[in-house]
Formats: structure tokens, C-alpha cells, sequence
């Protein structure tokens, strides 16, 4: 049986432990105080700004996408929309968790605020059997030119290590932006297990 979503652990790393930073029940209890507010107004929105994939073997098992009206995360307005997307199929959150979102990425969504998203390479041998598994978290990053958006494209920030196998390492080079983008990771980890309970 393939590992589940739910058994995969916070990572230990030099930054605080997001149980610190993130109250996983306070989360929980918002959205379902929240359960009958709709997250978005008729007509979708088509941005796709954040993915959070669980992958096994290489290959995606599970993910998680946040849509948004504009790739700005610098940019605010009344009529932003949002979307969220988990294994394929809508969910409605509160549409203030998903404005959380929305600004919080600016981040780690360019490289004056991440310096840069470095891949590691694993330090030690893993001698562990079975396949490699983690959470990688995608966000829309920006290139900017005279204070407009020039490009764009989706590419992974951050990732978690569901075991010593898995090897794709990604990171912001500034601890804060690595703060953020764990926090981030968190939340969406938090929605699909929400979500997919049986």
C-alpha cells in the first residue's frame, strides 16, 4: 500500500518548528466555522498561483492547486477571486485563509525576497527500502523589470521530506521566505488531509 499523505511528518530543519507558527486546530476550526462562506462569486478564477503535490515514486499521487485573478501578490483589489482545487475536484474554504495565501506568497515568489531557490543535494547515503516520497510546493515566481511583471512560470519553492529517499530538495536561500514558504506548505498539507479523510 502506498504511503499515506497523513503519515508524513513536519520537517526538522533549522527553522522553528511550524507548531509554533501554525495552530493546525485553530486552522481546522476556522474553516469549518467559515463552511458556508463561499470562497469565490460565479466565474472561476483562472490563474493558477499555487500546487502542493504529494509524490511517490516520482510520480504525483495527490495535489492540492490555488487559483487566483491576478499573479500579483503585491497587487490588492475587491474583486479578487479564488479557487481551490484538491485531487481534481472544488472545494470551498474561507475566503479570508485564501487572501492569507494570496499575500503571504510575495515571499517567496521572486528572487529580491527569496535570494534565490536553491536544490540540495541529500548528505547522506539512505539506506532505507521501499520508494521515495514528499510534498513539494509550486508557486507562480515573477521576474520583474521597472516595478512590472515581465514572466512568470510555475516552478517548486519548497519541498518536505517524506523520507530519506526523497531527493527533491528545494528552498529559498532567505530564511525568512524558507519560513514562509513552510508555512505555506503546511496549510495546503493541512486542507488535503481535511479534504481526503475516509
Amino acid at each position: 500500500m502506498l504511503q499515506s499523505i497523513a503519515s508524513i511528518p513536519l520537517p526538522r530543519s533549522k527553522v522553528k518548528p511550524l507548531a509554533a507558527s501554525i495552530s493546525m486546530l485553530g486552522l481546522v476550526l476556522s474553516l469549518l466555522s467559515s463552511w458556508a462562506q463561499p470562497a469565490y462569486a460565479a466565474g472561476l478564477p483562472d490563474k493558477l498561483l499555487l500546487s502542493m503535490e504529494f509524490k511517490v515514486g516520482g510520480r504525483m499521487k495527490e495535489d492540492v492547486q490555488f487559483y487566483g485573478t491576478d499573479i500579483d501578490p503585491n497587487s490588492r483589489s475587491i474583486d479578487d477571486r479564488y479557487q481551490l482545487v484538491i485531487n481534481g475536484k472544488e472545494r470551498k474554504v474561507s475566503t479570508s485563509l485564501l487572501a492569507q495565501l494570496d499575500v503571504a506568497r510575495r515571499n517567496y515568489s521572486y528572487d529580491s525576497f527569496t535570494g534565490g531557490i536553491k536544490r540540495k543535494r541529500l548528505k547522506a547515503l539512505c539506506m532505507m527500502a521501499g520508494q521515495p516520497s514528499g510534498l513539494v510546493l509550486n508557486a507562480r515566481y515573477l521576474t520583474y523589470k521597472d516595478s512590472r511583471i515581465v514572466s512568470s512560470q510555475m516552478r517548486p519553492v519548497y519541498s518536505e521530506q517524506g523520507n530519506c529517499l526523497f531527493d527533491e530538495l528545494y528552498a529559498p536561500a532567505k530564511s525568512r521566505a524558507k519560513l514562509e514558504a513552510a508555512k505555506a506548505l503546511a496549510i495546503l498539507k493541512t486542507l488535503l488531509q481535511v479534504y481526503t479523510q475516509r
